[in-house]
């Protein structure tokens, strides 16, 4: 019985994809067993999104299954990852979007903006942001704007709202296309019914209301992510919880590009000071430290593994602690 259930198990639980590495000759797909996924390195890599990654070799994007099999090769140099059975290719002026088969779903007629191909791009919830005479708006699967281009800046839509700007109003927009929130800077996207937002120079959070939750008393602070946010208050970090209470006490150390990590397979990665040193260590949902390890520098885990770096080696741990594969460091995180 024990072995039938085994063997259920394995049948039934999805395997992880293999993650993108920058190596110093280019980009490898490591398994989470630490194996090499695909029979060749690629010139650039974008992470699996459902079930094939767009990789990029000799100036033709195409797109690779997790052995590394060709699904499709493009004539364009550029490609995003496919979500919602979408994504956009072109090249560096104009973009469109294909389907799984590499046929044309929406002309190559908008506008190419930083990000594009690197996920800003993407269909979310029906929409994706678009460009068109220097300004953004939100088109539909069809190709039509949903939301006409009226906005100097936007982001993609996420849990049915999106941030944007305009010349007279910057904040949150719904799905019509109408500002639902313009007090203060809106810093993060809404995340489990929260936002950070900036008023006065400190961030606190409000709902989709509009309502300010927990007040505006910390100097950074992130999305919500699996019930916890990193927050800095009097220069050190710690995670809050929807309620603004300390879960985790802030001692640790925020980092001076990107804040803090989020809580992804149960755990963060942190900095903390060892003397005169500062170190950085995964923690779990109460705060302690894990692993036994620690690194110069860390990222959030992603399909079940997480990239780090340590004097002359980067490497990717699993969420056991395991070391599943490590190269002399290239210069670029994956």
């Amino acid at each position: 019985m024990l072995s039938l259930a085994l063997a259920l198990v394995a049948q039934t639980t999805p395997s992880l994809p293999p993650v993108p590495v920058v190596t110093g000759t280019g980009v490898a797909y490591i398994a989470t067993s630490g194996r090499t996924a695909t029979p060749r390195l690629y010139d650039w890599g974008r992470p699996f999104r459902e079930d094939r990654a767009a990789v990029g070799i000799e100036q033709r994007a195409q797109y690779i299954s997790p052995t590394g099999q060709v699904l499709l090769s493009l004539a364009f140099p550029e490609a995003g990852n496919f979500r919602q059975g979408l994504a956009a290719v072109g090249h560096a002026a104009k973009l469109g979007y294909i389907n799984p088969t590499g046929e044309w779903a929406i002309p190559m007629n908008f506008d190419v903006f930083p990000g594009a191909y690197d996920g800003k791009a993407e269909f979310r919830e029906g929409l994706a942001l678009a460009k068109r005479n220097g300004q953004f708006g939100y088109i539909r699967p069809d190709g039509a704007w949903a939301i006409q281009p009226r906005f100097r800046n936007a982001e993609p839509f996420r849990n049915g709202y999106a941030r944007a700007q305009t010349a007279d109003e910057q904040g949150l927009i719904d799905t019509d296309g109408q500002f639902v929130f313009t007090e203060g800077e809106v810093v993060g996207d809404v995340s489990e019914g929260l936002f950070p937002v900036r008023t006065e120079g400190r961030i606190g959070y409000a709902d989709t209301e509009g309502i300010l939750r927990i007040p505006a008393k910390f100097t950074q602070a992130g999305t919500f992510s699996d019930g916890l946010a990193w927050a800095v208050e009097g220069g050190k970090l710690g995670y809050i919880n929807p309620k603004g209470e300390w879960v985790i006490r802030p001692t640790f150390r925020p980092d001076p590009v990107v804040g803090g990590g989020n809580f992804t397979n149960g755990f963060a990665w942190v900095i903390r000071a060892r003397g005169e040193e500062l170190e950085t260590v995964f923690i779990a949902r109460n705060g302690k430290v894990q692993f036994d390890r620690v690194f110069d520098f860390a990222d959030d885990f992603e399909n079940g593994l997480a990239y780090f770096e340590v004097g002359e080696t980067m490497g990717l741990i699993s969420s056991t602690g395991q070391v599943v594969w490590s190269a002399p460091f290239a210069g670029t995180a994956y």
